[in-house]
């Protein structure tokens, strides 16, 4: 199910959407643990995206070229994992000044590692607006941003729901937005 949510959040706009996940914050407590949990989610997803996704010629040379890239002008790059090139994953030792430097598509994914969940504070940026989360409880991450202050991220929702649309957006109320009121009196 994770595999599946994750792939609907990703894949079915191939990462264009202004909330599609771009770069996962792994979170653990025991440092032996999250190669595991990573095996198995990434497998899991690739079985999905084999399963469920068509990856074009121009997508499949605009993420080596990407992947090319990163090796030569990232010295944070400390491993690039390649799924039959439907998954790229960029494993990054260190956090660059802001986080809309890691941008990908097709399925290219950047990965950091931490122990300490506060550093989304130091990835908050105005033009980021969604936060999904999975296995970490949604009120520690509502006290990390909340406490941040306005500094971006309007949603918190879980994996999956990335690109579902509410009435409340972006941080607005869009029927109070959209909505013209006539003064009559």
């Amino acid at each position: 199910r994770l595999a599946t949510s994750f792939f609907n959040d990703t894949y079915l706009m191939d990462q264009n959407a202004c909330s599609s996940p771009q770069f996962l914050l792994w979170y653990f407590q025991n440092e032996n643990l999250i190669e595991k949990a990573k095996q198995i989610f990434w497998n899991a997803v690739n079985d999905k995206v084999l399963n469920d996704y068509d990856l074009s010629p121009k997508s499949s040379v605009d993420k080596l070229t990407w992947m090319c890239l990163d090796l030569v002008k990232r010295d944070d790059v400390i491993e690039v994992n390649v799924l039959k090139n439907n998954i790229n994953r960029v494993q990054i030792n260190s956090l660059p000044k802001s986080i809309l430097e890691l941008k990908g598509k097709y399925g290219y994914f950047y990965e950091y590692s931490t122990c300490d969940l506060n550093i989304i504070e130091t990835l908050m940026d105005t033009k980021i607006q969604t936060l999904t989360y999975f296995g970490v409880e949604k009120d520690k991450l509502f006290d990390i941003v909340y406490n941040a202050g306005n500094i971006g991220i309007d949603r918190i929702v879980p994996i999956g729901s990335a690109l579902e649309m509410g009435i409340i957006w972006d941080g607005y109320d869009m029927i109070y937005s959209l909505t013209k009121i006539i003064d009559l009196k």
